[in-house]
């Protein structure tokens, strides 16, 4: 098999550093490839981060790149698939880069395959290698682009540095989409796209209070600033945009925002629903109008989700047992907040008249004594992937919060196999519906990083990968986090001054919140909440 040398194979010293005529003088350069048969064996696994071990990748992820966690003076990493040629790479620090054209075409001679790669530490003059990890290379592709919100600190910040950004999932390219310094430091959240596809997209800007909130709506090539994102029933804040780019449906939500930091609480902080309602908003027109059986006085209705072909609409849902906070009355967090659990619902939809029917109970918080959270539909319908938490309505903030999937053929579920002791949060599917991708803690209980998993046809799911970064010495340190990720099939297409034009030149015509839809914000025959 043919041998591929790549990286720092060979490290010059400088020896006398003598110059005379302009000429620099060398030392012989210094091998630090061993020789892998005279190593001595150890019997265990390497410690990587991430941890990229029993993993299974897409044919076109950037290399991942990692982190050998264990001392030594020198490193030396073999990849050797079933296929094609091997690639070494060797250096003095642990942190390990794997060249992206090799990468590339190692992952396209082994695809369907899998790879073994060796880890050998120098540890003064003897070279140690580690027991071998093996990975799997899929056939399924990725999705080539993703989208997400990214933090410079945590929540705890009432004014952190926030941008939305797109990275290429196939390289480490990273562009960034918008920055709220760009846009008198609003926040800026909750990007939405339409089934991972950029004809329809939106994201909500939180202005200051004069101006009040509003949305950046791009809809087939057009930007446009919609002031009417507060209606009687709430802040429109939770949005799912129809496969057919012609509505969104949303949640209008009343929150309340709590921190337990100092309180001797083992909850850090609470995000509590005390009303929510679903509606429609049209992506043409902007209006907006509430569908009664799904914005009731009984139940909080939230966190909806279409299905691929836009004949459903799930979401989660709750009965109500506290009181309504009064107007400009300090919220307080009830009582009975643990006992607050959601059901997974559904409900059957017709695009041609944008009616709906009888809502439909999928899972109960009753059968599985917690609360159903963040609904995804698979873009064939086949499957749900979705949130179980002990309690509440944001599962990023439950550390017990992990990832199910449901069989709509047979009605069962089960937790996936790419769950971890920390949150998970926020699933999206890829086009292709083989892989999914999510938000987790798992590196540091603190921060939310992205991660993506394989699925198989039966809904089997594979260990979860960590989002590639190109400096694994630097991933270390950075600390951000990252909210809000959804696929993309193609770049976002829409030009960040276009993006910001649109916000300032809504500020300077002085633009505050309209009125709520024709309807007032609500159907014939409904009563206000």
């Amino acid at each position: 098999m043919k041998t591929i040398k790549t990286g720092v194979a060979y490290f010059l010293l400088f020896c006398t550093g003598a110059i005379a005529g302009g000429i620099l003088f060398l030392s012989p350069a210094v091998s630090l490839k061993p020789d892998m048969q005279l190593c001595a064996a150890v019997s265990g696994l390497p410690s990587i981060k991430p941890d990229y071990v029993n993993v299974t990748i897409p044919p076109n992820i950037a290399p991942l790149n990692f982190l050998v966690e264990e001392p030594g003076d020198a490193y030396f990493v073999r990849l050797a698939g079933q296929a094609g040629a091997c690639i070494e790479i060797a250096s003095k620090q642990p942190g390990i880069k794997i060249p992206l054209s090799k990468w590339k075409r190692f992952l396209s001679d082994n695809a369907g395959g899998s790879y073994q790669m060796d880890i050998c530490v120098k540890k003064g003059k003897q070279w140690v290698r580690f027991a071998p990890v093996t990975n799997e290379i899929a056939r399924e592709k990725i999705d080539p682009y993703c989208t997400y919100r990214k933090l410079a600190t945590l929540f705890y910040n009432p004014n952190p540095e926030m941008g939305l950004y797109q990275r290429t999932i196939e390289n480490f390219d990273e562009r960034l989409i918008l920055h709220r310094r760009q846009v008198g430091n609003y926040c800026i959240n909750c990007h939405t796209s339409g089934a991972d596809r950029t004809e329809a997209m939106l994201f909500h800007v939180r202005r200051s209070h004069d101006r009040g909130p509003g949305m950046v709506i791009m809809h087939k090539g057009t930007v446009r600033f919609e002031t009417n994102s507060m209606t009687p029933r709430g802040l429109i804040s939770l949005t799912s945009i129809h496969p057919d780019g012609t509505v969104m449906a949303f949640a209008a939500v009343k929150m309340g925002f709590f921190s337990f930091i100092g309180k001797g609480s083992n909850d850090d902080r609470l995000q509590f629903e005390y009303s929510a309602d679903l509606g429609l908003y049209d992506m043409v027109s902007g209006e907006t109008r509430f569908v009664p059986q799904l914005s009731t006085q009984e139940y909080n209705e939230t966190w909806p989700n279409w299905s691929g072909d836009g004949t459903y609409l799930c979401f989660s849902r709750c009965k109500v047992s506290w009181p309504m906070p009064r107007p400009n009355e300090e919220r307080v967090l009830p009582e009975n907040y643990k006992d607050v659990k959601y059901d997974l619902m559904r409900v059957s939809y017709d695009p041609a008249t944008r009616t709906f029917g009888e809502p439909e109970t999928l899972l109960s918080a009753q059968e599985t004594g917690k609360s159903c959270l963040q609904p995804s539909v698979s873009n064939n319908g086949r499957f749900i992937a979705f949130l179980l938490a002990d309690y509440g309505v944001f599962p990023i903030n439950n550390p017990e919060s992990d990832i199910y999937i449901m069989d709509m053929k047979t009605r069962t579920y089960k937790a996936m196999a790419c769950n971890s002791p920390q949150a998970e949060s926020m699933v999206r599917w890829s086009g292709n519906d083989r892989w999914i991708l999510f938000g987790s803690k798992r590196r540091d209980i603190l921060y939310t990083r992205l991660y993506f998993a394989y699925v198989d046809e039966n809904g089997r799911s594979r260990r979860a990968v960590e989002l590639p970064q190109e400096d694994p010495l630097t991933a270390e340190t950075d600390l951000r986090l990252f909210t809000t990720a959804s696929f993309l099939k193609d770049p976002h297409p829409y030009d960040s001054k276009d993006l910001i034009n649109c916000i300032l030149s809504a500020d300077k015509n002085g633009a505050a919140n309209a009125a709520p839809g024709k309807d007032g914000g609500r159907m014939p025959g409904e009563q206000q909440r």
